[in-house]
């Protein structure tokens, strides 16, 4: 389910670095930020250099997650490469109520590569094309999907506005029960200023779902210090067990650190995510 269950492919909703999930995920329009380029490809259009992000997830209901991307400018445009990797363990198995028989582990995964460019002096565009596969128990299903995305620079310093289009794509059954993707459009801004030593972003993002009855609003702020270190918070409406998020960032010369806490009402626990970046 989208609170925090990764079977089937619901783990394409899941927040994939930790800088993402303490600002709640308004990132759509985020230029220049490797670790946005699940809500956007376009905000790879401005990668400046060669960068490698690694992150690690604890979610809730025993699932974990892995990731890995990797984003290269060209004068050809930037393109990224990345994979994920999700497991939730201890799901039961039971014929009768009782004891379960045993327990065994969901496990995802996908691979995805995408490139973007300036299609004009305003407007940049991406593209992601993604593998995916899934195991249930003994049942495996694998699909593709895309993602695109468009980057909209107004005559304001600071201003930008972001659209999205995720997971549009098919995913083959398990046995004769058909796997939905979660398709995803996202639209929002983000205005960023500085006074001093001191720099602050604002970035609002609306997300429709489908097949969801609820559509999302989603607010994230930063403010930082001397661009070494960053204090986050994000807020987020139309889920039923999450809302707010916070999270710290540090940069030392080429090494970012990241960390971000999404806590859960219903008693489900707290989500935690940590992510290093280099950048060469």
């Amino acid at each position: 389910m989208a609170q925090g269950s990764s079977t089937g492919v619901s783990q394409l909703k899941l927040p994939v670095t930790a800088r993402s999930a303490s600002l709640a995920e308004a990132l759509v329009a985020a230029q220049g930020d490797l670790s946005s380029t699940a809500l956007n490809p376009a905000n790879l259009a401005t990668l400046k250099d060669l960068e490698i992000i690694l992150s690690h997830t604890e979610w809730i209901q025993d699932i974990q997650s892995e990731h890995l991307t990797i984003g290269y400018p060209t004068r050809l445009g930037t393109f990224a490469f990345s994979v994920s990797s999700t497991n939730t363990g201890n799901i039961e198995v039971r014929e009768i109520p009782g004891p379960p028989l045993a327990t065994f582990t969901a496990r995802s995964a996908s691979l995805q590569a995408s490139y973007a460019t300036a299609l004009a002096p305003t407007i940049d565009a991406g593209i992601s094309a993604k593998f995916l596969y899934d195991k249930l128990y003994v049942e495996e299903a694998t699909g593709v999907a895309l993602d695109a995305g468009l980057l909209y620079h107004p005559p304001v310093e600071g201003l930008v506005f972001g659209a999205s289009v995720a997971n549009a794509g098919t995913m083959n059954a398990y046995v004769q029960q058909s796997t939905d993707l979660p398709l995803l459009a996202r639209v929002g801004g983000s205005f960023k200023t500085s006074y001093d030593d001191f720099a602050f972003m604002l970035a609002s993002q609306f997300t429709i779902e489908k097949r969801s009855q609820t559509d999302k609003l989603h607010f994230g702020f930063e403010a930082s210090y001397k661009q070494r270190l960053a204090l986050r918070l994000g807020y987020q409406s139309g889920y039923d067990s999450r809302s707010i998020a916070a999270g710290l960032g540090a940069t030392y010369e080429w090494v970012n650190v990241d960390y971000a806490y999404v806590p859960f009402s219903l008693n489900l626990g707290n989500a935690h995510l940590f992510t290093i970046g280099f950048r060469l």
